[in-house]
């Protein structure tokens, strides 16, 4: 063997204990699609929350399982809905917020919504659209809304 094959031989062998330690430091907890939800992620969601709610996932393996499911079930469904152009449909919802990080109004949060925008109906066949099973109006509903975390 030539040191240019040992030394090829020593970068890939650091190269994979490199990224061995990382999965180790921060472990995958499940995949939906392209999103990949690891440990540090759930632990930066759980921070957002109150210390009672961090206690309990922090003390019940299953309850941060389940957590886990939850988090990935949404990221398939909401995948899904955009992959069928719901994000797109403005009868569906139309929805603002902000955030503020820093200053005075740190951990406000201001929202803003539009449900039905455009005034449809909502509509439900069965099999076939001379199968009607549901019809039902609701009108444009307007809502504002102020968050702030301590």
């Amino acid at each position: 063997m030539g040191p240019r094959t040992i030394l090829v031989a020593l970068f890939l062998a650091a190269a994979l204990a490199g990224t061995l330690s990382a999965e180790e430091t921060n472990p995958v907890l499940g995949k939906a699609g392209d999103f990949v939800l690891r440990e540090a992620d759930l632990d930066r969601i759980l921070a957002s929350q109150p210390d009672a709610v961090q206690k309990r996932f922090q003390d019940d393996p299953q309850q941060r399982a389940g957590l886990v499911r939850e988090i990935l079930i949404k990221k398939v469904i909401v995948a899904k809905a955009r992959k069928e152009g719901f994000d797109r449909k403005p009868e569906i919802k139309e929805q603002l917020s902000y955030l503020f990080e820093d200053g005075m109004l740190k951990g406000l949060q201001i929202l803003a919504q539009v449900n039905n925008l455009t005034n449809e109906p909502y509509i439900a066949y069965s099999q076939n659209k001379s199968r009607l099973i549901d019809f039902q109006e609701y009108g444009t509903q307007y809502l504002l809304g102020v968050n702030y975390k301590f």
